[in-house]
């Protein structure tokens, strides 16, 4: 018995150690070790984490210790929504991606399932007023290091000189955005710890936590950091008893008047406003409310009830979005998230799914109304509530993140730990749920011969933690080493070490075959790799240059089709990739242009506003010689996009081969007046418009040139805002027939019934 409590009080520290330590670490972790060093990093953090626990928890099962689950208001609303999340997984039309999320972003079932187990082995842990003080306070400290780093950066201090650091928006959070929320969070909670604390030298050190992370707030001056700073003072307000502000009114004044008054002073006053704050400043681009709602009235027409799956969304952007997008500056970015996550939920988990999120999301804040009535004299509860409500508002301003999800979850179990903490005896909200397992008796008749013990039991209960404990451990290590060498990859390409970059591909696929991003880049490779080969001097190219060639080829088309056809069918990039792949081949392979051609068009499908897709598509029409094709699609562009300088470009280039001088000198009249002035595109056009007036014969009169009436008003932004002029009308990367085997003219490819349908 003496080593039984031993042990018990040592598995409950490990579990309050990692719980505590992990609030602190998640918001600031990240390793430039995989291709996206933030969000990744931090969910394998949480992973870790979890499995610690399940091992912990299936230990304590096979000792006998005490098992404890906490139940909340917030329980049944939590199950429907995780039971949500995977009914709409099931018929999501990217079961990757809604199970692993989508590349870079990582927020899919799997990490909502992951930090919900979480929630419940870590909530026991913040049972005592010791433990849910040290987590805030670190919470704390780790919110002000971001700030920090990311102030220094914001004024161009930058804490490395590796060059992933070298951002003026760098952030140890991975998005500024997630940055400010965690001032905010660090904002309002040590203005209500400070009414509670006692020693001067937590009171002075709360008192610069306000200061750094207001300051930060204020030089970025976003409108999701001041709306949610005021929703934080105002929950503040509510949820602090009446008493409790009277008596702490002198330090409120100090930490809100003397600290905003004078930085906002600093911030507004044109003179100081100049040094303080960077007008040139470029924070997190957001996708626009009118495009978000667009995209997700869109999806929810075609897929009400569960939508397309979680992690989903970037296909969503791609099919539905507005036209009216390529009037503004975003015309040419690619969203995988939209303005907050409601429009979010109804993107990826459809009506349902978006009911239900709001049902958790309103049972969680009359989980925080109801704890104000709750006798309390720490504030912990208060403070609680305030950080409750303000992660919860915060989805309504800004889309999930692995970080904000966590903080949601950690928040509610300080708040259900609170409870524990000051009213464990009365408490109407929360109930501790205690399983003795060594209580438990026979779970077979007395006559039957095979008897099940408690002793048999506990090892069966600890069995599905152990199981899952295992499948995570297996599942994580496998992605994090695809990751890890898609990384190593990247970097070998920035040195032009092809070799590595390809044999770590290799490694990462292998290990992940399951992300068509993989693929796509492994097809990338591959024909960049036989690019290079097929660049060499034509006398030095030797008959193992061209097998090789001729390998890298078959090894970039197979993992394309790969790509495209079975694992991301509905990723417009994916196609891209493929069409340029059989762009290069039109001088090797017979049909390689109608490959090229079937694969633009199905991304045009996919993405069916995109201006630059029609461009890409014209130039392969050019190169074949078809001007007329060629036209037609330049033509489409310009009408999804008016101020489009390439396309009336290229529209031009292809009116002069057909003969249409006249037509494309108007054309080039109008791509002038679209760029900038003294740029290097400016000039190339002029030159371009010369060469065609002299090809005029003088006795022609001359076509009346537009007014800027007719030219629909071009400003000096939409000047700014083209890109270089590119002649898509040539491909410097085609791969000729003289650098493959004499036997074999084109790469020898299978056709598939859905290649055979394509075609």
């Amino acid at each position: 018995m003496q080593q039984l409590s031993l042990k018990t009080p040592i598995s409950e520290k490990i579990s309050k150690i990692i719980s505590v330590v992990l609030i602190f670490l998640v918001p600031i972790f990240f390793l430039p070790i995989t291709s996206e060093f933030y969000s990744f990093n931090k969910l394998t953090l949480i992973v870790i984490a979890t499995i610690i626990l399940l091992v912990l928890w299936g230990i304590k099962t096979i000792k006998g210790e005490r098992l404890e689950i906490i139940k909340s208001p917030v329980d049944k609303s939590l199950l429907a929504l995780l039971a949500i999340l995977i009914l709409s997984t099931i018929f999501s039309i990217s079961k990757t991606d809604s199970i692993f999320g989508q590349q870079g972003r990582w927020l899919g079932l799997g990490a909502f399932a992951v930090m919900m187990i979480y929630f419940y082995l870590s909530t026991p842990s913040f049972k005592d007023q010791s433990t849910i003080k040290t987590a805030i306070y670190l919470l704390l400290l780790s919110a002000t290091i971001s700030s920090l780093i990311s102030i220094l950066s914001y004024y161009k201090i930058f804490i490395s000189s590796s060059p992933f650091y070298r951002f003026q928006n760098f952030s140890l959070t991975g998005s500024i955005k997630d940055a400010v929320l965690l001032a905010v969070i660090a904002t309002i909670a040590s203005i209500a710890m400070n009414m509670h604390e006692k020693s001067n030298f937590l009171k002075i050190s709360l008192f610069l936590v306000t200061l750094i992370n207001f300051f930060f707030i204020s030089i970025i001056g976003s409108f999701l950091g001041w709306s949610l700073l005021i929703v934080g003072f105002v929950s503040l307000l509510f949820f602090t008893k009446s008493s409790d502000l009277s008596r702490n009114k002198a330090l409120l004044l100090a930490q809100t008047i003397g600290i905003a008054v004078p930085i906002l002073a600093l911030i507004f006053i044109p003179t100081t406003r100049k040094v303080i704050v960077d007008e040139n400043y470029i924070g997190e681009i957001t996708l626009p409310v009118k495009e978000s709602w667009a995209i997700a009235t869109s999806t929810i027409r075609d897929y009400p009830l569960l939508a397309t799956g979680p992690g989903t969304f970037h296909l969503n952007f791609s099919r539905f979005k507005p036209l009216s997008l390529n009037n503004t500056i975003y015309w040419a970015n690619t969203f995988d998230k939209p303005f907050n996550e409601v429009f979010n939920a109804l993107s990826t988990i459809g009506i349902i799914g978006t009911a239900v999120g709001i049902i958790f999301c309103v049972k969680a804040l009359s989980f925080a109304k109801k704890s104000k009535d709750v006798e309390d004299n720490t504030g912990l509860i208060a403070v609680s509530s305030v950080l409750v409500t303000i992660i919860i508002i915060s989805f309504a301003l800004n889309h999930a993140t692995i970080l904000s999800t966590f903080l949601m979850f950690s928040f509610l179990s300080i708040l259900i730990g609170s409870h524990l903490a000051t009213d464990s005896a009365n408490s109407k909200l929360v109930k501790p749920v205690l399983l003795e397992v060594t209580s438990l008796t026979s779970i077979s008749s007395a006559e039957d011969q095979t008897v099940v013990t408690g002793s048999y039991t506990k090892y069966f209960l600890a069995i599905p933690a152990f199981l899952i404990a295992g499948y995570l451990g297996y599942t994580s290590f496998r992605t994090y080493a695809g990751e890890y060498y898609m990384r190593k990859s990247l970097n070998a390409i920035a040195n032009n070490d092809l070799t590595n970059s390809y044999n770590y591909q290799v490694l990462a696929l292998r290990y992940n075959p399951n992300r068509d991003t993989y693929y796509d880049s492994f097809s990338k490779i591959n024909m960049t790799v036989a690019v290079a080969l097929a660049s060499k001097n034509p006398d030095e190219i030797t008959d193992k240059d061209r097998q090789d060639i001729q390998t890298f080829i078959s090894q970039a088309l197979q993992n394309s089709k790969i790509a495209t056809e079975n694992i991301g069918p509905l990723n417009v990039s994916n196609w891209v990739t493929r069409a340029q792949l059989y762009q290069n081949l039109i001088n090797v392979a017979q049909n390689a242009f109608e490959w090229s051609v079937s694969s633009y068009n199905t991304a045009i499908q996919l993405d069916p506003i995109n201006p630059q897709l029609r461009l890409n598509l014209g130039g392969v029409y050019f190169t074949a010689g078809d001007y007329l094709s060629a036209a037609n699609q330049f033509r489409q562009a310009i009408a999804l996009k008016q101020d489009y300088a390439n396309a009336r470009y290229n529209f031009a280039l292809a009116l002069v081969a057909m003969g249409e001088l006249e037509q494309a000198k108007n054309e080039l009249e109008i791509t002038k007046l679209l760029l900038p002035e003294d740029s290097e595109d400016r000039k190339l056009v002029e030159q371009e418009i010369e060469t065609i007036s002299s090809s005029i014969k003088a006795t022609e009169e001359k076509t009346e040139k537009p007014t800027v009436e007719e030219l629909t008003g071009i400003t000096e932004e939409q000047q700014q805002q083209q890109e270089p002029l590119t002649d898509v009308t040539k491909n410097e990367t085609e791969i000729g027939p003289e650098v493959l085997p004499q036997t074999q003219q084109q790469p020898a490819e299978e056709k598939t019934e859905s290649d055979a349908t394509q075609e």
